[in-house]
């Protein structure tokens, strides 16, 4: 069974009861697109010729310039933000180029990195596209938050030519700024959501302040 504080965070995540925002509230574009993202804020493992404007429904893409599993995309958003989800497509002009799966993995630091985990310990592999030209939407389920935000390719179409690893994708979540701190009374918020457990054997007067919640695995951390 899982922990009871591992329920209940993974609860109010789902929920939006904390940071005073649902998940209705937090899947717009954070500016991939738009170019609120600078170009300075991409970067990649390798790069053929200086295609490093993966941006969706852009004339342009990133494609690796060497062709294997270690390679990523990846996107500094200067501060932390909810990640809610990614889409992606391929190639514009080349409708054999494009990745069919995908993990992705945040950071805080740039330097330290967790991949997103479906089940205890198993990497989420992401259902990426089956051609260029149309946008495949993804999930992330909880969000994450993070400043950092970087995309694996796992496997690709065998477009017949060099550098078939290209994308071209946009992130969804909203940042952080307004979002409320104000501790969360347990007893009163969580009680309905939850069957089996007896919140009154908590104390009356007890409440967890909860201000930024990560995932980490399947469970999460608190700040």
């Amino acid at each position: 069974m899982r922990p009871l504080l591992t329920i209940i965070l993974q609860i109010l995540l789902k929920a939006g009861l904390f940071l005073g925002v649902g998940s209705s509230d937090c899947s717009s574009p954070l500016g991939m697109e738009s170019g609120a993202i600078r170009d300075s804020q991409i970067s990649a493992s390798s790069s053929f010729n200086a295609y490093r404007n993966p941006r969706l429904n852009g004339n342009s893409e990133w494609r690796a310039d060497v062709i294997n599993q270690n390679q990523w995309l990846q996107v500094d958003l200067q501060n932390r933000a909810m990640v809610s989800g990614i889409q992606t497509q391929g190639r514009r002009t080349d409708t054999a180029r494009f990745v069919t799966s995908f993990t992705v993995s945040y950071s805080d630091d740039g330097t330290n990195w967790t991949v997103f985990t479906e089940g205890a310990h198993e990497a989420k592999v992401f259902i990426g596209n089956n051609d260029s030209f149309n946008i495949q939407d993804n999930t992330l389920d909880p969000p994450i938050i993070a400043r950092y935000i970087r995309v694996n390719p796992r496997t690709w179409n065998r477009c017949g030519y060099q550098r078939c690893i290209t994308m071209r994708i946009e992130l969804l979540g909203c940042d952080l700024n307004g979002a409320t701190t104000e501790p969360t009374d347990l007893s009163t918020t969580v009680s309905s959501h939850i069957k089996g457990y007896n919140m009154r054997t908590l104390p009356e007067n007890m409440s967890i302040g909860l201000y930024i919640i990560v995932t980490e695995r399947t469970g999460v951390r608190v700040y």
